[in-house]
């Protein structure tokens, strides 16, 4: 029972914790546009249909080919995505010791 609590506990700090990362970052990148409630929906949405399809494709990828296989496809997919995220996205910290952030770009 203790080992329930605490796990209960671990995620309902992490959801906290990613709930302020992501409208921090959202924030930052939608200042001055009006779009920032239109962002939060978009990356909510995208973040439940990943979810949704991680467990049923790599469940279907472990049932064929077994658990080595359906950790490849999902660790390949963390990589991919970290990669898009590493090229593409923007950053936002100003260096120059301007206490706004901003777009670099």
């Amino acid at each position: 029972m203790r080992l329930v609590k605490t796990g209960g506990r671990l995620i309902k700090h992490a959801r906290r914790h990613f709930r302020r990362r992501f409208r921090t970052r959202d924030s930052d990148l939608t200042r001055g546009t009006g779009r920032f409630n239109l962002t939060l929906g978009a990356i909510a949405m995208a973040v439940g249909i990943g979810a949704a399809l991680s467990q049923t494709i790599a469940g279907t990828i472990v049932q064929h080919f077994g658990n080595r296989a359906g950790f490849l496809f999902l660790a390949s997919v963390a990589a991919a995505a970290f990669a898009i995220l590493w090229l593409f996205m923007p950053e936002t910290l100003d260096l120059k010791g301007d206490t706004s952030a901003r777009v670099s770009k």
